[in-house]
This record gives C-alpha cells, structure tokens and sequence, in this order.
C-alpha cells in the first residue's frame, strides 16, 4: 500500500485586525483500513497562522476520483478522510479543502490532493 500526498497551491493570506490569516493543510497518515480493504481512514492536518482566535473549522470534499470520500471531523483543525468503495484500479484521488474563518470574519481556504494506492490489490 502506498499514500502519496501533493500540496495544493493554498488561496494565500487574508489580512483582518489580527494580522494576517494563513491557513495551510497536509496529509498525516493511513490511520486504518477496514476489514477486506472496504475503507480507508487518511488523517490530515490544518495549520492556522495569524488572524484572530478563536478560528472555526470547515473540511469539503472537492474532488474524489474513483472512490467515495467523507470528511469525518469536518469542523476540527485536525480531520480524517473515510475513503470507501475504491474502484477496481486500486488507485484513489481525492482533493480536500480546510476554509477557516476567524473572529473577525477573516475566512481562508487551502487545498490538498491526496493519492491512494492498494498495492495488496489482487
């Protein structure tokens, strides 16, 4: 099994009365596989830089190719991805997106692009 992650360019920085606000995402690790390999848990992390706090959370589903994809804590700065039903090439796509708004109103979005691959795939 191989997880490869590729960073996304981010929408940059909003500046706000705190400073500015950046907000930045990467992939973690495969947290879990269920059993026959009907899912996969992938953890990514959202890093928030400047703004004001407290900072409110939200993870989308941009894109997933060739799978079904669930953010499982689409309000926490740390979230999962539950990859489900991967299709037949073993291979699994998906884009993320962490916004952040701050106290202030300051919201701020970055992307990044996941690739799964089952190399147990028979």
């Amino acid at each position: 099994m191989t997880f490869a992650a590729r960073q996304h360019g981010g929408s940059g920085a909003a500046g706000g009365a705190g400073g500015l606000l950046s907000v930045s995402v990467s992939p973690a690790i495969v947290t879990d596989e269920g059993l026959l390999r009907n899912y996969t848990t992938l953890g990514i992390v959202g890093t928030v830089e400047g703004g004001v706090a407290p900072y409110t959370y939200s993870w989308s589903i941009v894109s997933a190719l060739d799978c079904f994809a669930v953010p499982l804590s689409p309000t926490a700065s740390t979230s999962a991805i539950r990859l489900s039903s991967i299709g037949l090439s073993s291979i699994a796509e998906v884009v993320a997106r962490l916004t952040v708004t701050d106290a202030d109103g300051t919201a701020q979005s970055d992307d990044t692009s996941i690739t799964y691959t089952n190399t147990d795939y028979r």
